[in-house]
């Protein structure tokens, strides 16, 4: 009986040993150039057939028997790197790994990160929105508009489910970043299923219903909806809030066009001298000169005045882009004014009048950075814009592709539609690291 109970305590010892011997690791994996979380990222050791994986703001936890050992991370857009642990870490461990170096087909990329998301899927894309690290996307199998799929994939292309929609129209992201699926008579809000379930429409309303609320709004700060509305009468553009039990319109600016509204009034003096004086034949001239100009055109009473201008949402501060006084107005989420910076990057180089280029101001949602997105006859130029300086910094090269579609930025990566060179010419989904 004493031998057998000496030979349990020894067991027991040398359990408990062992268990005091392992070591947890907590750490975090970063960018290396950005020094941003990257999510997703398998951590593995030698030691164990298990592991864990970095949660979407890049952190882990894994136990292993003993230091020191070499931590494998991997990832599909960085590739595997190894780290050593040499002793046991007494608080978290800053793991920075570089995004790969990869050669794609018809373009080259160096340091960057290009992939083709649909690369062997049999249907072309025909628009795609993000929403909780998912991707929604209508898709066109075998370039057939009757037979149309709604998919749902996550950030690296990989389908999660997917319905036949024969119905639908287009995709509509709100101001909340909800994404809509329209359909010819409805509009349906989309969710991202749970693990093996499928794809659900819930809350279906009238399409004229549902755009008739939704269409107008410009950008949403906080609880407040931002509008903007053309000033009857004037070469302006009012831009207005409106909030919940408050049926008052706040004005936060009014945008006018002062050199407009100087030569339509110069040209209603002509008319009334001509008028006047009793000239007709002079008169008629002129207004068949005027028909074809902007001001004069016969639309022009119908139309709405063009008015540059661009409104976004960053780190809850709202900012407008005011083209025509060269300035860039901040309001805090309160929607006050709070400072107006002045901008060059909006004007085009050209040796006389005003001329202004054609952006675009996009949010990554997920980091909250602002890129100002150019088109060019021949390429696409985006830059990061500080919005406390109001200056752009240098030019993010971009894939050599002038026919990209839909454009847009999130979790430090431009996503974005081009079409196969090849039959049968699938419209694919790209994925571009910044």
């Amino acid at each position: 009986m004493l031998r057998q109970f000496c030979l349990v305590a020894f067991v027991i010892a040398l359990a408990t040993g062992a268990t005091a011997q392992t070591v947890e690791i907590r750490g975090r994996i970063v960018d290396k150039q950005t020094n941003q979380p990257v999510s997703e990222a398998n951590i593995t050791t030698d030691a164990q057939g298990t592991g864990t994986a970095s949660d979407a703001a890049g952190y882990f936890r894994i136990t292993v028997p003993s230091v020191p050992v070499v931590l494998r991370i991997s990832h599909i857009s960085y590739g595997t790197t190894e780290f050593e642990v040499k002793t046991a870490p007494r608080g978290l461990l800053i793991i920075s790994i570089r995004a790969a170096v990869v050669d794609v087909e018809e373009v080259q990329v160096t340091g960057e990160r290009l992939r083709i998301l649909t690369k062997q899927d049999p249907f072309s894309i025909q628009e795609f929105a993000i929403d909780q690290q998912v991707i929604w996307f209508i898709g066109c199998i075998n370039n057939q508009a009757t037979q149309k799929r709604l998919f749902v994939a996550n950030l690296y292309g990989d389908t999660l489910a997917s319905i036949p929609v024969r119905d639908a129209e287009n995709l509509f992201q709100d101001v909340f970043n909800n994404v809509h699926l329209i359909c010819r008579d409805s509009a349906h809000q989309l969710f991202h299923p749970k693990e093996g379930n499928p794809i659900e429409l819930l809350y279906p309303s009238g399409k004229n219903y549902f755009l008739n609320i939704m269409g107008d709004i410009e950008v949403a700060l906080g609880e407040k909806l931002v509008y903007t509305r053309e000033d009857q009468g004037s070469y302006s553009r009012i831009v207005y809030y409106i909030q919940e039990h408050d049926s008052l319109f706040h004005k936060l600016a009014v945008i006018t066009d002062t050199a407009e509204a100087g030569r339509r009034i110069a040209g209603e003096k002509i008319d009334y001298l001509m008028l006047k004086y009793g000239i007709p034949e002079l008169l008629d001239m002129w207004k068949t000169i005027s028909r074809y100009t902007k001001q004069g055109s016969s639309s022009d009473p119908v139309a709405r005045y063009h008015i540059p201008y661009e409104l976004f949402v960053a780190n809850k501060h709202l900012y407008l882009l005011n083209y025509l006084k060269d300035s860039l107005l901040e309001y805090n989420s309160n929607g006050t004014f709070t400072r107006a910076l002045s901008v060059k990057f909006h004007e085009e180089d050209i040796l006389w009048g005003d001329k202004y280029k054609n952006l675009t101001c996009l949010t990554d949602p997920v980091t909250q950075k602002v890129y100002v997105l150019e088109q060019k006859m021949t390429k696409w130029v985006l830059n990061p814009l500080n919005t406390s300086s109001g200056k752009t910094g240098a030019e993010i090269p971009l894939p050599d592709l002038p026919a990209m579609q839909g454009i847009d930025v999130y979790d430090n990566a431009v996503y974005f539609l081009y079409q196969e060179k090849l039959y049968p010419y699938y419209t694919r989904l790209y994925r571009y690291q910044l």
